[in-house]
């Protein structure tokens, strides 16, 4: 009776050192494979990794502007459709020379667009990137006017200002549509340069597709006018000089 009760708590406090023993060396255990967790690295994630960098493969007929060579100059006839202040109009052309930028610009193309046949074909545009600033992302290329007091841009585009042809029709003319179908031919195309625009073009191996939108000062109109076209066309090869662009199929 003297001893019984010492003994039973000597028996006990050896089972508790047992058991802090044993939460002692799960533990362990535990943080060793935490650890090891942390600084093993993923088996997959290399793969993904360059999977996601590479992207994938296009084939060769859809190969964009980014893998193309562009130590030469490609032609492209372009088709444009929208309106042109209050004038909707479609089938207007235009084309298009892009090549490697001459060095002297940041920009890693050049791309000039001009009216076609005429340079100043009626509701065509012009824009030279040089200058202007250039986004480049896989087959698609931004470009927008760079605001520039110094440097003004050469921008522009041509359309026939309304008054030009309004008020040479008098009003409830029994032939005021057939008035004005003469006096629009008759009417010289009208100059606007671009004080603000955007030309956003998806160019792939053989064709091409965008829209551009441009804004400026019409000072026979005494109005801001906008314009806005939609871009499809296809690249084009010159048969003999002087001779129109035909269509690559």
């Amino acid at each position: 009776m003297i001893y019984g009760k010492p003994f039973r708590r000597l028996r006990a406090s050896g089972d508790d050192m047992i058991r802090r023993h044993r939460i002692r060396k799960r533990a362990f255990f535990y943080a060793a494979f935490f650890f090891l967790s942390i600084l093993a690295p993923a088996p997959s994630a290399a793969p993904v990794a360059r999977a996601q960098e590479q992207g994938p493969e296009l084939p060769e007929d859809m190969e964009g502007i980014m893998d193309a060579d562009m130590s030469h100059q490609d032609l492209y006839l372009l088709e444009l459709s929208g309106t042109a202040y209050k004038e909707r109009f479609h089938g207007a052309q235009a084309i298009m020379r892009i090549s490697g930028s001459s060095g002297f610009d940041e920009n890693p193309y050049l791309v000039i667009i001009e009216g076609y046949p005429r340079r100043n074909a009626r509701n065509s545009f012009f824009w030279n990137s040089e200058g202007e600033d250039m986004e480049v992302l896989a087959n698609r290329l931004t470009l927008t006017i760079r605001r520039n007091a110094v440097r003004p841009t050469d921008t522009h585009f041509f359309y026939l200002s309304p008054v030009l042809y309004e008020h040479a029709v008098p009003e409830g003319h029994h032939r005021q549509e057939e008035l004005k179908a003469a006096a629009m031919k008759d009417a010289l195309q009208t100059k606007v340069y671009a004080t603000a625009g955007e030309l956003r073009l998806n160019i792939l191996s053989s064709r091409v597709t965008g829209y551009v939108w441009l804004k400026g000062y019409d000072f026979i109109e005494e109005a801001y006018v906008s314009y806005h076209a939609r871009i499809v066309g296809r690249k084009a090869v010159r048969l003999e000089t002087g001779k129109p662009f035909k269509k690559e199929k």
